[in-house]
């Protein structure tokens, strides 16, 4: 493995002692997103910031293989979309992507969908997955929790997770806390797949989860900053515009202390400001609230001075963006681009995968 590769992966080693023998298998990061609306700074400073960086780690060696992001939107039919709607998004979320810093050239960015193998591997796989391991779920319990009907998809949902990812036998994943679970699983369907078949083809991949804070809600800061959130002003959007991000950090709920002071547990929405600018700035947030204390800034002057530092940050991204979401050629080439490069990958495999169950 290549000095720069290894460094990489040390500096996203999960927080879990993750056990794998990955050393008969060739290094591979795969991740995909939902295009289920606009990413927002808890997508971006949590996830895709953190996919520009290591794309700009692996550049640097020549040996290594290209990063796989996949715009996940067989996942974002668990639940009912608008096909209008879930199309626009598709296009959104590779525009957004690109503008972010991902290098399409670089990396394999495809549709998921455009790839039939992750269909056809994730029946394979559902075969030794059981309905408690299912059911045990996190994401399912909370998902599911009143429906009505609950849909099959949702259920078996982190089955076709794992095929996403051991379709293209990766070893590593970039991965919230709230998807580690998932991961596991897909350890768990790995491990059994190989000691059916008395096979090592597959890899246990490992988590890679990086220091970032997770961005809490604006509205709730009991809850995550989530694309899900029914109230648009919990979120800011990677293309809000400067009087919108003002207008939602304005609104962010506080509480009646006027100076500024990082107490994630007494003051969790303050703090989730704080952590903004600490994503933004690269500074501690203690650092944030001792300079804020000696120069007696207040809750308003605050929030002015996040929404600049916001603004700022986001310009650049939001002229790219611009220019992308007006040329849909331009997107579909980069998507069919990538999906011939993954297909490329799945077919081999699959035909692997075929064989050492005994199909052909």
């Amino acid at each position: 493995m290549s000095k720069n590769l290894t460094n990489l992966i040390r500096s996203y080693s999960s927080r879990q002692n993750y056990k794998s023998d990955l050393s008969k298998y060739d290094k591979q990061i795969f991740s995909g997103i939902q295009p289920t609306s606009i990413p927002h700074l808890g997508n971006y400073f949590g996830a895709i910031k953190q996919w520009v960086d290591m794309q700009n780690s692996l550049s640097k060696d020549q040996d290594t293989r290209p990063m796989i992001i996949s715009i996940v939107d067989l996942h974002a039919i668990t639940l009912p979309k608008d096909p209008r709607i879930l199309n626009d998004y598709i296009y959104k979320c590779a525009a957004t992507l690109v503008s972010c810093g991902i290098d399409p050239e670089r990396n394999i960015l495809y549709q998921q969908s455009q790839v039939a193998y992750h269909g056809q591997l994730s029946w394979i796989l559902g075969c030794k997955v059981t309905m408690p391991q299912l059911g045990r779920m996190h994401q399912f319990k909370f998902k599911s929790d009143g429906l009505a009907e609950v849909p099959l998809g949702l259920y078996t949902y982190p089955v076709l997770q794992a095929a996403d990812i051991l379709l293209y036998r990766a070893t590593h994943v970039p991965v919230g806390e709230d998807q580690l679970q998932h991961l596991e699983l897909c350890r768990t369907i790995a491990d059994k797949f190989n000691n059916t078949y008395s096979t090592n083809y597959f890899p246990s991949p490992i988590p890679l989860q990086g220091e970032f804070t997770r961005l809490k809600s604006l509205r709730d800061p009991s809850k995550k900053m989530s694309k899900s959130d029914a109230d648009s002003n919990s979120r800011i959007e990677l293309v809000d515009p400067p009087e919108i991000i003002e207008k939602k950090i304005k609104k962010a709920v506080t509480d009646s202390e006027r100076l500024i002071s990082y107490k994630p547990d007494k003051r969790p929405g303050l703090s989730t400001l704080i952590d903004l600018e600490c994503a933004v700035t690269g500074q501690l947030p203690e650092e944030v609230a001792e300079r804020c204390m000696l120069q007696a800034i207040d809750k308003s002057e605050y929030k002015k001075h996040v929404s600049k530092l916001l603004i700022e940050h986001l310009a650049p991204i939001q002229a790219k963006y611009k220019k992308l979401i007006n040329d849909k050629k331009l997107l579909d080439d980069i998507l069919d681009d990538g999906a011939k490069k993954a297909n490329k990958i799945a077919e081999k495999n699959f035909h692997d995968i075929c064989k050492i169950i005994g199909s052909r």
